[in-house]
Protein backbone atom coordinates (compact mmCIF):
# COMPACT_ATOMS: atom_id res chain seq x y z
CA UNK A 1 0.00 0.00 0.00
CA UNK A 2 0.97 3.31 -0.71
CA UNK A 3 1.92 5.50 1.75
CA UNK A 4 -0.15 8.84 2.01
CA UNK A 5 2.26 11.51 2.35
CA UNK A 6 1.29 14.42 5.36
CA UNK A 7 0.30 17.74 3.27
CA UNK A 8 2.22 20.84 5.03
CA UNK A 9 0.06 23.63 5.65
CA UNK A 10 1.67 26.37 7.63
CA UNK A 11 0.18 29.41 8.81
CA UNK A 12 2.32 32.21 9.72
CA UNK A 13 2.24 35.16 11.59
CA UNK A 14 4.28 38.29 11.44
CA UNK A 15 5.74 39.81 14.16
CA UNK A 16 3.23 39.33 16.79
CA UNK A 17 4.82 42.19 19.62
CA UNK A 18 2.92 44.22 21.84
CA UNK A 19 4.16 47.75 21.01
CA UNK A 20 2.36 46.62 17.31
CA UNK A 21 -1.10 45.11 19.34
CA UNK A 22 -0.95 47.98 21.00
CA UNK A 23 -0.85 50.78 18.34
CA UNK A 24 -3.55 48.47 16.78
CA UNK A 25 -5.78 48.21 19.83
CA UNK A 26 -5.33 52.33 19.92
CA UNK A 27 -6.54 52.78 16.73
CA UNK A 28 -9.59 50.59 16.84
CA UNK A 29 -12.39 51.82 14.44
CA UNK A 30 -15.53 53.30 15.19
CA UNK A 31 -17.86 50.65 15.24
CA UNK A 32 -15.55 48.92 18.00
CA UNK A 33 -15.73 51.78 19.70
CA UNK A 34 -18.79 52.44 20.11
CA UNK A 35 -18.77 49.52 22.22
CA UNK A 36 -16.41 50.65 24.65
CA UNK A 37 -18.31 54.15 25.03
CA UNK A 38 -21.45 52.36 25.59
CA UNK A 39 -19.73 50.47 28.39
CA UNK A 40 -17.74 53.41 29.86
CA UNK A 41 -19.51 56.50 28.98
CA UNK A 42 -20.94 56.88 32.96
CA UNK A 43 -17.65 56.95 34.19
CA UNK A 44 -15.63 59.53 31.42
CA UNK A 45 -18.24 61.83 30.43
CA UNK A 46 -18.85 62.99 33.81
CA UNK A 47 -15.69 63.56 34.68
CA UNK A 48 -14.65 65.61 31.51
CA UNK A 49 -17.56 67.58 31.35
CA UNK A 50 -16.26 68.34 34.97
CA UNK A 51 -12.85 69.37 33.91
CA UNK A 52 -12.75 73.39 32.52
CA UNK A 53 -8.87 73.66 31.35
CA UNK A 54 -7.39 72.32 28.39
CA UNK A 55 -4.76 70.66 30.20
CA UNK A 56 -7.40 69.05 32.81
CA UNK A 57 -9.31 67.38 29.49
CA UNK A 58 -6.08 66.30 27.96
CA UNK A 59 -4.88 64.43 31.64
CA UNK A 60 -8.48 62.88 31.27
CA UNK A 61 -8.17 62.10 27.67
CA UNK A 62 -4.82 59.67 27.98
CA UNK A 63 -7.10 58.34 30.75
CA UNK A 64 -9.77 57.23 28.59
CA UNK A 65 -7.08 56.22 25.79
CA UNK A 66 -5.63 53.87 28.46
CA UNK A 67 -8.85 52.61 29.41
CA UNK A 68 -10.05 52.14 25.98
CA UNK A 69 -6.89 50.00 24.90
CA UNK A 70 -6.88 47.90 27.77
CA UNK A 71 -10.79 47.67 27.90
CA UNK A 72 -10.37 45.92 23.86
CA UNK A 73 -7.13 43.80 24.84
CA UNK A 74 -8.81 40.87 26.30
CA UNK A 75 -11.35 40.84 23.40
CA UNK A 76 -8.78 40.69 20.89
CA UNK A 77 -6.90 38.53 22.16
CA UNK A 78 -9.51 36.20 22.55
CA UNK A 79 -10.87 36.53 18.95
CA UNK A 80 -7.57 36.43 17.28
CA UNK A 81 -6.61 33.05 18.72
CA UNK A 82 -9.70 31.80 17.58
CA UNK A 83 -9.72 32.94 14.53
CA UNK A 84 -5.92 31.15 14.05
CA UNK A 85 -7.39 28.29 15.67
CA UNK A 86 -10.47 27.97 13.84
CA UNK A 87 -9.36 28.45 10.40
CA UNK A 88 -5.89 26.74 10.70
CA UNK A 89 -4.52 24.94 13.40
CA UNK A 90 -7.85 22.86 13.73
CA UNK A 91 -7.25 22.02 9.92
CA UNK A 92 -4.22 20.78 10.39
CA UNK A 93 -2.07 23.56 10.08
CA UNK A 94 1.24 24.15 11.91
CA UNK A 95 1.07 27.80 13.27
CA UNK A 96 4.33 29.25 13.22
CA UNK A 97 5.24 32.64 14.66
CA UNK A 98 7.82 35.42 13.32
CA UNK A 99 9.50 37.74 15.36
CA UNK A 100 12.36 40.27 15.01
CA UNK A 101 15.57 38.56 16.60
CA UNK A 102 15.98 38.91 20.35
CA UNK A 103 11.59 40.31 20.74
CA UNK A 104 9.37 37.73 23.12
CA UNK A 105 6.64 36.77 21.52
CA UNK A 106 3.57 39.12 22.88
CA UNK A 107 0.96 37.92 25.43
CA UNK A 108 -1.50 38.57 23.40
CA UNK A 109 -0.58 35.22 21.75
CA UNK A 110 -1.77 32.04 22.92
CA UNK A 111 1.33 29.58 21.68
CA UNK A 112 0.57 25.50 21.96
CA UNK A 113 2.89 23.30 22.53
CA UNK A 114 3.17 22.50 18.83
CA UNK A 115 3.78 26.13 17.68
CA UNK A 116 7.01 27.02 16.02
CA UNK A 117 8.63 30.41 16.60
CA UNK A 118 11.08 31.72 13.91
CA UNK A 119 13.36 34.74 14.01
CA UNK A 120 13.72 36.52 10.55
CA UNK A 121 17.53 37.77 10.40
CA UNK A 122 17.67 40.96 11.98
CA UNK A 123 16.31 43.09 15.11
CA UNK A 124 13.88 45.83 15.79
CA UNK A 125 16.32 48.41 15.78
CA UNK A 126 17.60 47.88 12.45
CA UNK A 127 14.51 47.07 10.80
CA UNK A 128 13.32 50.36 11.97
CA UNK A 129 15.99 52.81 11.77
CA UNK A 130 15.64 54.72 8.63
CA UNK A 131 18.59 54.51 6.09
CA UNK A 132 20.89 57.66 5.17
CA UNK A 133 18.67 56.93 0.91
CA UNK A 134 15.64 56.97 2.90
CA UNK A 135 14.75 53.28 2.86
CA UNK A 136 14.53 50.69 5.68
CA UNK A 137 16.13 47.57 5.78
CA UNK A 138 13.77 44.37 5.41
CA UNK A 139 15.08 40.84 6.86
CA UNK A 140 15.69 38.34 3.97
CA UNK A 141 12.45 36.70 2.86
CA UNK A 142 14.00 33.50 1.40
CA UNK A 143 15.84 33.14 4.94
CA UNK A 144 12.18 33.23 6.50
CA UNK A 145 10.72 30.95 4.38
CA UNK A 146 13.70 28.45 4.56
CA UNK A 147 12.79 28.03 8.17
CA UNK A 148 9.07 27.11 7.30
CA UNK A 149 10.02 24.27 4.25
CA UNK A 150 8.61 21.83 3.39
CA UNK A 151 5.67 23.70 2.57
CA UNK A 152 2.63 22.92 0.32
CA UNK A 153 0.47 25.89 1.40
CA UNK A 154 1.26 29.29 3.24
CA UNK A 155 -1.12 31.56 4.27
CA UNK A 156 0.22 34.66 6.26
CA UNK A 157 -1.29 37.01 8.54
CA UNK A 158 0.46 39.82 11.05
CA UNK A 159 1.99 43.42 10.34
CA UNK A 160 1.90 44.92 7.81
CA UNK A 161 -0.09 43.94 5.24
CA UNK A 162 1.06 46.17 2.00
CA UNK A 163 4.58 45.95 3.34
CA UNK A 164 6.56 42.96 5.60
CA UNK A 165 3.31 40.31 4.69
CA UNK A 166 3.22 41.51 1.03
CA UNK A 167 6.96 40.81 0.63
CA UNK A 168 7.10 37.69 2.51
CA UNK A 169 3.89 36.09 -0.03
CA UNK A 170 5.34 37.99 -3.44
CA UNK A 171 8.84 35.59 -2.61
CA UNK A 172 6.64 32.37 -1.58
CA UNK A 173 5.06 32.87 -4.85
CA UNK A 174 7.98 33.07 -6.90
CA UNK A 175 8.95 30.28 -5.62
CA UNK A 176 5.80 28.26 -6.80
CA UNK A 177 4.51 27.72 -3.41
CA UNK A 178 0.70 28.11 -2.90
CA UNK A 179 0.03 31.34 -0.93
CA UNK A 180 -2.37 33.27 0.54
CA UNK A 181 -2.93 36.67 2.72
CA UNK A 182 -5.71 35.98 5.25
CA UNK A 183 -6.02 39.75 5.38
CA UNK A 184 -8.13 39.59 8.28
CA UNK A 185 -5.92 38.44 10.08
CA UNK A 186 -3.54 41.55 9.42
CA UNK A 187 -3.45 45.22 11.06
CA UNK A 188 -7.43 44.98 8.94
CA UNK A 189 -8.43 42.96 11.98
CA UNK A 190 -10.36 45.13 14.16
CA UNK A 191 -12.20 46.57 10.70
CA UNK A 192 -13.47 43.42 10.10
CA UNK A 193 -14.61 41.81 12.90
CA UNK A 194 -16.71 45.14 13.35
CA UNK A 195 -18.69 43.86 10.48
CA UNK A 196 -21.67 41.64 10.96
CA UNK A 197 -21.11 39.17 8.43
CA UNK A 198 -17.40 38.46 10.09
CA UNK A 199 -17.02 34.72 10.73
CA UNK A 200 -14.19 33.19 12.79
CA UNK A 201 -13.62 30.15 11.46
CA UNK A 202 -13.52 30.78 8.05
CA UNK A 203 -11.61 33.29 5.23
CA UNK A 204 -12.47 35.44 3.35
CA UNK A 205 -15.55 36.50 6.08
CA UNK A 206 -15.76 40.29 4.28
CA UNK A 207 -17.73 40.81 1.43
CA UNK A 208 -16.43 43.88 0.09
CA UNK A 209 -19.09 44.01 -2.47
CA UNK A 210 -21.37 45.32 0.56
CA UNK A 211 -19.63 48.59 -0.14
CA UNK A 212 -20.29 51.43 -2.64
CA UNK A 213 -19.41 50.44 -6.37
CA UNK A 214 -16.40 53.08 -6.66
CA UNK A 215 -15.43 51.46 -3.11
CA UNK A 216 -15.58 47.68 -4.23
CA UNK A 217 -13.26 49.21 -7.76
CA UNK A 218 -10.78 50.15 -5.38
CA UNK A 219 -10.56 47.44 -3.64
CA UNK A 220 -9.91 45.67 -6.05
CA UNK A 221 -7.56 47.27 -8.57
CA UNK A 222 -5.48 47.76 -5.10
CA UNK A 223 -5.08 43.51 -5.23
CA UNK A 224 -4.48 43.28 -9.38
CA UNK A 225 -1.45 41.72 -10.41
CA UNK A 226 -1.30 40.43 -6.71
CA UNK A 227 -2.38 36.50 -6.92
CA UNK A 228 -1.72 36.08 -3.16
CA UNK A 229 -4.58 38.19 -2.11
CA UNK A 230 -8.23 36.52 -2.30
CA UNK A 231 -9.54 37.65 -6.08
CA UNK A 232 -13.12 35.95 -5.77
CA UNK A 233 -15.01 38.49 -4.07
Amino acid sequence: MKKQIQKQNKFVFLYPQKEIFDFMLESAPYLIDKLWWKKRKSYFKPKFDAVKTQQGKEIIQAEAREDRREFFRPIHKEMLNRCITERYRNHGFQIAYALLDNEPLADTIIKYPEDKIIFVGIDAKTHRTERPDGTFTYPNQNYILNQLLPLDRLVIGGFHMWDCVQRLAKTAYERNISVLVDEDLTEFFFSRVGDKHFQTDRYPSYNPRSQEKHVFKMFMNARKGKPWLWQKY
